[in-house]
């Protein structure tokens, strides 16, 4: 599986391994000028991740031994909660991030596809693809 080879990593730091087992929630993303949104959220969206712009980047990182086999990945968002995709960029493997920018405040749900140098897709469709985090844009600067 190609995607497990990818850690995408948040601020640079590759999230810490959640003791009961479960994958890790990593940091928030990166917002365009290096700062990052700490804001408190509500409960019911601990899983969620608020941005106050519309502008960040995704860093990511190819495993030792994954490097050559990646070609590149996209990275889609959606804004039904999975039932449609839209791709929001492209990175060659190596690239290291993909800047993003979102098109107005919501919740959006994030999921990356890898593309092998041989040909190989993983997810095989857009149909298949998962979520690996959900952002909420809300450039409310008035937001507590």
């Amino acid at each position: 599986m190609l995607a497990a080879a990818i850690c995408l990593l948040w601020a640079g730091q590759i999230p810490p391994p959640n003791p009961n087992g479960a994958n890790p929630v990593p940091p928030p993303p990166a917002v365009a000028n290096g700062a990052h949104e700490t804001n408190a959220l509500p409960a019911q969206e601990k899983d969620v991740y608020v941005l106050g712009t519309r502008r960040c980047s995704f860093p990511f990182d190819i495993g030792e031994g994954s490097r050559e086999k990646i070609g590149w990945i996209n990275v889609y968002c959606s804004t039904d909660q999975g039932k449609s995709w839209k791709k929001m960029g492209q990175a060659k493997a190596d690239a290291g991030s993909l800047p993003v920018e979102f098109e107005t405040n919501g919740l959006y749900w994030i999921a990356m596809q890898i593309f092998s140098v041989n040909g190989t897709t993983d997810p095989l469709s857009t149909e298949d693809l998962k979520p690996v985090m959900k952002v909420r844009v809300d450039e409310n600067p008035n937001r507590k």
